[in-house]
């Protein structure tokens, strides 16, 4: 999908994976919170599919360290985000000010049909329509035992827990993904580009049941 076509998911998923590394770096080490805001804004600018990774985020903060939004450096962290992302932001804005839409991609995004745009025959949905279109695809981008580890990872992960063990911030930081990625892909057209967002979530999940398994051996 990404490596014989002039498409940018390459960089997009690096500073994906760049972000969800500083996420997790971030749980102990606030200084990571200004790195996350540029990661994140860095893939935004990238494409805005990377808005998988605010409620992923928010998520994960939430949960493994809500004082995180009442430090500094959290807010350091918005801030820079903002001000990587205000070069489209006022784009954005003047290109609907003089034109009355924003970008192709942005207003397919938000629903907005404009004559400047032509006709897009695949519009993002406000239905989850498109929830399975993309899944016929993912055995051509992930082969079958890619994706039963993925499967035997993402099922490790979720197992009961010993009482008292400390949460599972591995676990949070791939679901929070994964569920706002396949959220994401059930709202957008069916174009294959799009599954590639998967690839962390599939790599990091069959990653952990390589390592477990060559644990047990």
């Amino acid at each position: 999908w990404i490596s014989r076509v002039a498409f940018i998911e390459g960089l997009l998923l690096l500073l994906v994976v760049l972000a969800l590394w500083l996420l997790v770096r971030s749980l102990d080490d606030p200084r990571a919170w200004p790195w996350l805001g540029l990661a994140v804004g860095g893939a935004l600018v990238t494409k805005y599919s990377a808005l998988v990774l605010i409620p992923t985020v928010l998520a994960v903060l939430w949960r493994h360290r809500p004082s995180a939004f009442r430090h500094p450096k959290f807010w350091c962290g918005v801030a820079l985000l903002a001000a990587v992302l205000a070069p489209v932001v006022v784009y954005n804005a003047m290109l609907f000010t003089t034109r009355g839409h924003f970008d192709a991609t942005l207003s397919s995004m938000v629903g907005l049909r404009h004559p400047d745009l032509g006709t897009d025959d695949h519009p993002y949905s406000r239905t989850l329509s498109q929830a399975v279109a993309w899944l016929r695809w993912l055995p051509q981008g992930f082969n079958l035992l890619t994706l039963g580890l993925a499967a035997v990872g993402g099922a490790l992960l979720l197992g009961r827990r010993p009482s008292g063990a400390p949460p599972n911030r591995r676990a949070w930081v791939l679901g929070a993904y994964t569920v706002s990625t396949v959220v994401f892909l059930s709202l957008s057209p069916g174009r294959k580009q799009y599954v590639a967002l998967l690839i962390p979530a599939v790599a990091l999940a069959a990653a952990i049941a390589l390592e477990r398994l060559s644990a047990r051996w």
